[in-house]
């Protein structure tokens, strides 16, 4: 058996398939040799994440919060999180999002910043390797090429009538209790004043 030219999902599903069969065959030291030549393991690079919430917002902004994916509608995360101050039972959340105490909103419609060429393949840390898509989407994606997926980016939209909850964002953050809440208060404030700026 010889190396496969790899061009998609199901390449690889047929490589992994291949090795199985050639160290029935063959032995073991075939089925790795090929599984190296075909499809060789490279450890993740671990690059420090470096966008700013600044940053983060900007893209947002500038994708007019929606995935550039799907062309989806994505909220800010600061307005799920004062949702989530102002109605903690009807949309619950939990600190590291455990999905049996955290709205499935958070995963489905959160705003995230995403590298199109990922981090740990040794994509850039800068404005032109970075989309808007959900937080959802973003956990599937992880270092995917998006080929693979397929996926591919869709241009930036033009409608300026989303503004992804953020004028929502600013009068509700700003209701008795939201900015004092020992939940969400510091996160909740810090976005507050970015938003502010912006």
């Amino acid at each position: 058996m010889t190396a496969r030219t790899l061009t998609g999902h199901d390449d690889l599903a047929r490589v992994l398939l291949d090795v199985g069969e050639v160290t029935i065959a063959q032995g073991r030291l075939n089925g790795e040799a090929l599984l190296m030549t075909s499809w060789p393991f490279a450890p993740a690079t671990r690059a420090e994440r470096k966008a700013s919430d600044r940053e983060k917002l900007q893209v947002f902004k500038a994708d007019r919060f929606r995935c550039r994916y799907t062309g989806e509608l994505l909220l800010l995360p600061a307005y799920l999180r004062v949702l989530s101050a102002l109605y903690p039972d009807a949309f619950p959340y939990q600190q590291n999002w455990k999905a049996d105490e955290t709205h499935p909103a958070y995963w489905s419609h959160t705003a995230s910043l995403e590298h199109v060429e990922p981090v740990s393949v040794g994509g850039a840390e800068h404005l032109d390797n970075w989309v808007t898509t959900s937080m959802g989407r973003n956990q599937v994606r992880s270092r995917f090429a998006l080929e693979s997926l397929g996926w591919a980016i869709r241009p930036r939209s033009t409608d300026s009538d989303w503004d992804g909850g953020m004028g929502a964002f600013i009068t509700l953050s700003g209701t008795d209790g939201v900015l004092t809440n020992p939940h969400h208060g510091g996160y909740i404030t810090r976005w507050r004043n970015l938003a502010l700026e912006c």
